[in-house]
């Protein structure tokens, strides 16, 4: 992954990025989350007495489009990458021990609760604004009211986001013992609570595929940092992937459309609102696995594992790291 596998290094905070940043890293987390808002927006379906509906529902043939924009996956995927440059940067600057998690976990809080803090705070000032005005009453209030709610909507994935983030120190070295039988134990985890979900009708355990289905994704970002994901392996990932994915949504229990309440109906549509499917772990898979692949292997492949790491911090000595 030649881009990929390079370390994030800069001035420091405030100035330009160096030329070894991953700008290819960079573009997928800010397009993914461009999609999922853009998505989340034509998704609106107003109907001609002012109620708000889905185009999913009211166009169904738009339901399979979804599995090409669902981009979530993807931001897991790449969060796993810069989150293995993350941690090499802190073990470079040789901090080590309780501090070591403390600043990583400090800095991915900060970046994603400022800015979730301020849209809130201004949306909230919209809001009362707009009910001082009144044109939360009358007979386009209940509008207006679902229009400021869905605008929130997108966040829920920050909480989640966050609670991976928390988990990843541990999972790097989780991902350096034992390498991609990680995302195999994780997937094949999420798999069987799916089974348990559609044959059973054990829904209280959806929400373990919370965990189990992000904590996978982002365990393959890891494999595609340390250059377990050549071009060979990627390309055969995209194969294979496409091919559960048309089975997962043609004989098995999934629906059409990945997105809650916009598929066929039925138990797929019910428990996954509860927790996310193991379908999900084909969707980054498609081409932008073949992608990731392409950018040529990464600096520290897991099998060299901490004492890699070690060398790396060795002949970096001296040189500032940007922290991610």
């Amino acid at each position: 992954m030649g881009q990929s596998g390079r370390r994030y290094e800069g001035a420091g905070a405030g100035t330009a990025p160096a030329a070894t940043r991953d700008r290819y890293v960079d573009a997928l987390r800010a397009g993914s989350l461009l999609v999922v808002i853009i998505g989340h927006w034509l998704m609106a379906d107003v109907g001609p007495g002012g109620e708000v509906g889905n185009a999913l529902v009211s166009a169904p043939p738009l339901q399979l489009l979804t599995w090409v924009l669902q981009v979530m996956p993807l931001f897991f995927l790449v969060g796993g990458v810069a989150h293995g440059h993350a941690l090499a940067s802190l073990d470079r600057r040789g901090v080590s021990g309780p501090g070591r998690y403390a600043a990583f976990v400090g800095a991915r809080a900060s970046r994603l609760l400022r800015p979730t803090l301020v849209l809130i705070g201004v949306w909230v000032g919209v809001g009362l604004l707009v009910r001082a005005g009144g044109a939360t009453r009358g007979a386009d209030g209940p509008l207006v009211l679902t229009a400021l709610r869905l605008v929130t909507q997108p966040l829920w994935f920050v909480g989640i986001y966050l609670g991976v983030a928390a988990l990843a120190p541990a999972m790097l070295s989780a991902h350096r013992r034992s390498g991609a039988r990680v995302v195999v134990l994780l997937a094949a985890a999420a798999v069987v609570v799916d089974l348990l979900r559609f044959t059973a009708g054990l829904d209280a355990l959806a929400t373990l595929n919370f965990a189990l289905v992000w904590l996978a994704l982002h365990q393959l970002g890891l494999c595609w940092y340390s250059g377990l994901l050549p071009r060979p392996v990627a390309v055969g990932l995209a194969a294979a992937a496409a091919v559960a994915l048309v089975t997962c949504v043609t004989v098995g229990p999934y629906p059409t459309s990945p997105q809650p309440r916009c598929g066929a109906g039925g138990a797929g549509d019910r428990d996954r609102r509860a927790g996310p499917v193991a379908a999900r772990h084909v969707s980054p898979c498609r081409g932008r696995v073949a992608g990731a692949g392409s950018r040529g292997p990464a600096i520290v492949p897991a099998r060299r594992g901490l004492g890699a790491a070690r060398r790396t911090r060795a002949g970096d000595a001296g040189r500032p790291g940007r922290r991610r």
